[in-house]
């Protein structure tokens, strides 16, 4: 499998309390940021909705479609400089082009302190909203030694769903976060 889609929407109950509801939007990475914007946007949420984007366990990216445009976050924007049959990299460059950043190039992380280390873009105040400030986003995503969804498990953990995240990953295979 190369990777996923979860759908992670914030809805209002009847008691007036919220909850998440997830689930699998798809079992592969996406061909590109519009289909997947196409797809969150056919769930018709009501509430907050967050696409949770998991690319071969490598990299991750937080999709939060709203009324003024999505809100993007990409965990590792080195990832362009891949072959362009690699999984997820259109994804990837949609993400890039549309946050309006040119990322990094082979030269840039040649040159970097670290250059295995990961190189996240985008909005992190992403879920600022919601109680996870852009300070703990950048420690999740900084973190080079966390696989894909061992970020996103973290980040499910912050937002209170990571329970029923967990349950989705063991369904899917996945075994790395644990």
């Amino acid at each position: 499998m190369s990777g996923f889609v979860v759908a992670a929407e914030l809805a209002e109950g009847d008691s007036g309390g919220a909850s998440w509801r997830l689930r699998v939007l798809e079992k592969n990475v996406p061909g590109g940021l519009r289909p997947l914007l196409a797809d969150l946007g056919r769930l018709r949420a009501a509430g907050v909705l967050l696409g949770m984007v998991c690319v071969e366990d490598d990299w991750c990216a937080l999709v939060r479609p709203g009324p003024r445009g999505a809100q993007l976050l990409l965990s590792d924007a080195s990832v362009i400089v891949e072959d362009d049959d690699e999984p997820g990299i259109d994804l990837a460059r949609d993400i890039l082009a549309d946050l309006d950043v040119d990322g990094p190039t082979d030269d840039d992380i040649d040159d970097a302190d670290d250059p295995d280390a990961p190189w996240p873009e985008g909005d992190f105040d992403i879920l600022a909203d919601l109680g996870v400030s852009e300070q703990v986003l950048s420690v999740i995503l900084d973190d080079g030694d966390m696989l894909a969804t061992e970020q996103l498990m973290r980040v499910a953990e912050e937002l209170g769903f990571d329970d029923d995240l967990a349950e989705i990953l063991d369904k899917l295979g996945y075994t790395g976060w644990a």
